[in-house]
C-alpha cells in the first residue's frame, strides 16, 4: 500500500467483531489520509503547545529564582 492511503472497511452499527476483524463479505475501501479525516488540519495546536511550552519555562525559571533567596 502506498504511503499517504488508509486502509478502511465498511461496517454495519451492530457488528459484534473485535475492531480489525475483516470478513470476507465486507467492501474494502482504500482513500487517501486526506480523504480520510475530511478536512485539514488546523495549526492552532502548533501555537497552543509553543506558548504553553514557553509559559512553563517562565514558571520554572520564576520558581527557581523565587526558592534560591
Amino acid at each position: 500500500m502506498p504511503p499517504g492511503v488508509g486502509f478502511h472497511t465498511i461496517r454495519n452499527d451492530n457488528d459484534t467483531e473485535p475492531p480489525g476483524a475483516v470478513m470476507a463479505d465486507e467492501k474494502q475501501i482504500h482513500v487517501s489520509t486526506e480523504e480520510a479525516r475530511s478536512g485539514e488540519t488546523p495549526r492552532v495546536t502548533l501555537y497552543v503547545l509553543g506558548i504553553s511550552l514557553a509559559l512553563v519555562v517562565v514558571l520554572f525559571a520564576a520558581l527557581l529564582i523565587f526558592f534560591q533567596r
